[in-house]
């Protein structure tokens, strides 16, 4: 893949990138060889920047993270694949001067098993609109990666066994996302969560939450040089699969919570199951009617419809089970689990995990969604985005309607 394949970013920044390490002497590290106390985090940060003049383009992966990569184990893709993945060049510069001044920060949690860096397309467009964007990496927890400092940290061998695992538990539980009755998809969710914590899926999203607010503290404090002074202290939290469950955890934790998106993701504990997290909320899903749902079914779901439930409409209800008004469903058609991350662009179709071809189509989508989404919610810029949503992705996707009854 050339330099010109990567998408440039459309905002008026260019966008500058950092990496740094934060040590955490409160908390410990379960899934260490042998477990420890402390927990420091590796953090990829995208900003607004001046000149980039002279500086380095910041490469997708280290050279020694896409061979050891567990992610791309699973998905089969191939050593050569793998060194190409790794070596490709984004659009960030690395250690750029920050633009002049103050800008809200938003907090991103990866898939479980995954990278820090596997939206990087979501991370670079959001910097470049003037944002200051934080992606984290949990030791041990995630997909093997190299600190800031030049340690390896290899994750856990119970991590890819749990996730399947999952897919066993989601497959007993298929109704909190298929059945066109809410109650019965929060009696789904409920089943769901007694086997979820006897995986670490159960046992650590609050962890992460809390990894989440340690870096959203940290950076606000003014404790990353780099970027002191540049930061307000409006947040946002968002995330994908197991990361948008995380995020809303930590959304519901931090007072300075603006807004929260959801990148086709689930609940793997209790708290959000009929609570409202407060805030305005964004869940964007893939397509019930995709071959992967589909095979999960056993049968051919029907197409998403305005009038109908998406996948994720179960979470952040009200406690009688009725929608709240501050969380908006939107479906894009077409769309696998995968096409919420970059493998779109960087690996191609997958089936039943990556339904988009190879290309940028769904990330242009997600990019101007959750911009414009964060937009009008912590900046107070724009007006509907439902309107917006509807307008400008017509063919692409669905708006569903809030349904003003539990039934």
């Amino acid at each position: 893949m050339t330099l010109a394949a990567w998408p440039n970013p459309s905002g008026p920044f260019p966008v500058g990138a950092i990496e740094f390490d934060l040590h955490d002497d409160s908390r410990a590290t379960m899934y260490a060889t042998p477990p420890k106390i402390g927990r420091t985090l590796t953090v990829t940060c995208w900003y607004p920047a001046t000149s980039v003049e002279n500086r380095k383009r910041k490469s997708y992966l280290k050279p020694e993270e896409a061979p050891i990569n567990e992610f791309f184990e699973v998905l089969k893709v191939s050593a050569e694949k793998r060194q190409q993945v790794g070596a490709l060049l984004t659009a960030a510069y690395i250690d750029a001067p920050v633009a002049p001044g103050k800008f809200p920060i938003l907090v991103f949690c990866h898939g479980g098993g995954s990278y820090r860096e596997q939206s990087t397309v979501l991370m670079e467009h959001l910097a470049s609109q003037g944002y200051v964007v934080a992606s984290v990496a949990h030791p041990h927890e995630a997909g093997s990666y190299v600190s800031a400092t030049g340690t390896l940290l290899k994750t856990d061998a119970a991590h890819l066994s749990d996730l399947a695992k999952l897919q066993a538990i989601l497959g007993q539980y298929v109704d909190w996302m298929r059945s066109d009755s809410m109650q019965t998809r929060i009696e789904a969710l409920r089943g769901m969560i007694r086997p979820l914590r006897d995986t670490w899926l159960g046992g650590l999203a609050n962890t992460w939450a809390d990894d989440l607010l340690l870096v959203a503290d940290r950076i606000i404090d003014g404790a990353i040089d780099h970027i002191s002074g540049a930061v307000l202290s409006e947040v946002g939290y968002f995330g994908m699969s197991y990361g948008a469950h995380v995020a809303a955890l930590a959304a519901m934790k931090d007072v300075r919570a603006k807004a929260f998106v959801n990148l086709d993701g689930g609940l793997f504990t209790a708290e959000p199951l009929g609570r409202e997290i407060g805030i305005p909320s964004l869940c964007i899903a893939e397509d019930i009617a995709n071959p992967a749902i589909a095979a999960l079914f056993g049968q051919e779901p029907p197409p998403a419809h305005e009038a109908g439930l998406s996948m994720l409409h179960a979470l952040y209800t009200h406690p009688d089970g009725t929608q709240n008004q501050l969380v908006q469903h939107v479906t894009i058609r077409g769309a696998g689990h995968g096409d919420f991350t970059d493998f779109p662009l960087v690996l191609g179709p997958i089936p039943t995990f990556v339904c988009f071809p190879a290309g940028t189509r769904v990330l242009d989508i997600q990019c101007e969604l959750v911009g414009a989404f964060f937009d009008l919610h912590i900046r107070g810029e724009g007006s509907s985005f439902r309107d917006f949503a509807r307008v400008r992705f017509a063919e692409d996707v669905v708006v569903h309607k809030i349904r003003p009854q539990a039934s």
